[in-house]
């Protein structure tokens, strides 16, 4: 995960450029929300994703300046009722630091990522190249090897 925007633009572009971002994402926190009726953009909205989930119990590290942004950072409502963080000039005025892992943690939820499909072909003939393998030489065993696997 990248924050798309300043100086993670030109950071996103390079790892791009050099065929690394095969499992890269790219962040814009001024972007609108999806659920924009809620939210005033996507910082704000990721914020709330996170919160959600922390109180489902997620566990996060316990690290003293991830705490004072986490906790420092004030909200309110737009115009249009929509929540809004505040603005990171605003938390610097205030005296607040702005450390990358507090930053980065609300980020990462701005994708919901799945788990990738399981090739079962591609496991198996794997396994035949192996001089130790388990996997059967016909392909009807290794049919029922995986259905009574996953039962």
């Amino acid at each position: 995960m990248i924050d798309g925007d300043g100086l993670g633009a030109g950071v996103y572009d390079q790892i791009r450029h050099r065929g690394l971002s095969e499992d890269l994402y790219e962040f814009h926190g001024g972007v609108p929300a999806f659920d924009s009726a809620a939210y005033f953009n996507r910082r704000a909205e990721v914020w709330s994703k996170m919160a959600d989930r922390r109180k489902e119990d997620a566990e996060i590290p316990d690290d003293p300046e991830m705490e004072v942004y986490l906790c420092g950072i004030q909200y309110g409502y737009s115009a249009k009722s929509q929540i809004t963080l505040e603005r990171k000039e605003d938390m610097k005025a205030r005296g607040l630091a702005i450390p990358d892992l507090g930053h980065c943690l609300p980020m990462t939820f701005s994708v919901t990522l799945r788990p990738k499909e399981h090739d079962l072909d591609e496991e198996l003939e794997r396994e035949r190249n192996r001089p130790w393998s388990w996997a059967p030489k016909h392909p009807s065993e290794a049919v029922f090897r995986a259905v009574a696997a996953r039962v």
